[in-house]
C-alpha cells in the first residue's frame, strides 16, 4: 500500500487515532502512580506519610544503590524468586522491600499481614487492567475509572466504523477489556504487592507466610523519589510482564 492509500484509509485513521489516544493514557495512569513518599500507618490504620528518610541513616550509607527494585519484563520467574529469596537471606539491618502475594487480596487482609513494618504504597491491579502503584486504592480506582469510561465511549463510536478485521477484533478486544475494568472496579480483592520498610528480621517473618509469594528486598531503608518498584502479580507464572493485563 503506498503512502498516499494509507493516508486516506478512514479505517486506518481511526485506528490510528485510538492507538494514540490509548497509549497517551497508559502513560498518563502509570505516570500518575507512581508515588514514592515513605508512609507508615495512623491510628486509624489509613496510610499517612511520614517524610523522608533521614538522609544520615546508617542502613543507606554510601551503598544505598539506585533504589531500584524488582525484576524487569522477561525475566524467568522462578530463577528471580530463587534469586532474591536467596537475597534475603544474606542481608541485615533495616530496610525497603516489595512484597508480592500469591493472590489477590483486600486492604483491609494486606494490612494485617503488616505487624511492625511501615507502609509505603500498594501494588493494585483491577481486572483487565495494568498493575499500578498508588497510597490511595480508593483514589487511584477513581482515576481509571473515568480513562476506562473516555475510552470505552471513545472504542464504541469508532469500532462500527471499522471494516478492516484486524483493526475490528483490536477494538472488539479492548472494549471488552475496559468493560471488565468497570465492572471490577467497586474494589475487593485487588492488592497484589505492598511496598514496606522495616527490620530483616521483621521482613523474613512476613516471607514465611502463606499468602506472601516474596519479600524483594532493596539495597537500603530509604525509599527515594523517583524510585522504581516493581512486584510480580499472581498470573504472571512463567516470564514477568506477561500477560500485561489481569485476566
Amino acid at each position: 500500500m503506498s503512502s498516499t492509500d494509507s493516508t486516506d484509509d478512514p479505517d486506518l485513521r481511526a485506528a490510528r487515532r485510538t492507538l494514540g489516544l490509548f497509549a497517551v493514557a497508559v502513560a498518563a495512569v502509570v505516570a500518575g502512580f507512581v508515588l514514592v513518599l515513605t508512609g507508615s500507618r495512623g491510628d486509624d490504620g489509613a496510610v499517612t506519610i511520614a517524610g523522608d528518610a533521614d538522609p544520615t541513616d546508617e542502613a543507606a550509607g554510601d551503598d544505598a544503590g539506585d533504589g531500584r527494585i524488582g525484576p524487569t519484563p522477561g525475566q524467568d520467574v522462578e530463577r528471580y524468586l530463587a534469586d532474591r529469596r536467596a537475597a534475603l537471606e544474606s542481608v541485615e539491618g533495616r530496610r525497603v522491600a516489595v512484597v508480592s502475594l500469591t493472590g489477590y487480596s483486600s486492604v483491609d487482609t494486606v494490612e494485617d499481614l503488616l505487624d511492625d513494618l511501615e507502609l509505603d504504597r500498594y501494588l493494585v491491579a483491577l481486572v483487565g487492567g495494568e498493575p499500578i502503584e498508588t497510597r490511595s486504592v480508593d483514589e487511584a480506582f477513581a482515576d481509571v475509572v473515568a480513562d476506562a469510561e473516555m475510552q470505552l465511549a471513545e472504542l464504541e463510536q469508532l469500532a462500527p466504523t471499522v471494516e478492516d478485521p484486524e483493526f475490528a477484533e483490536f477494538y472488539s478486544d479492548e472494549i471488552e477489556r475496559y468493560q471488565r475494568i468497570l465492572d471490577s472496579a467497586d474494589g475487593g480483592d485487588v492488592v497484589f504487592g505492598v511496598v514496606v520498610v522495616g527490620t530483616v528480621a521483621n521482613l523474613r517473618g512476613l516471607g514465611s507466610r502463606a499468602s506472601v509469594r516474596l519479600v524483594d528486598v532493596g539495597d537500603s531503608s530509604r525509599v527515594d523519589q523517583g524510585v522504581l518498584v516493581r512486584g510480580i502479580r499472581p498470573e504472571e507464572s512463567a516470564t514477568i510482564g506477561e500477560p500485561p493485563f489481569r485476566p
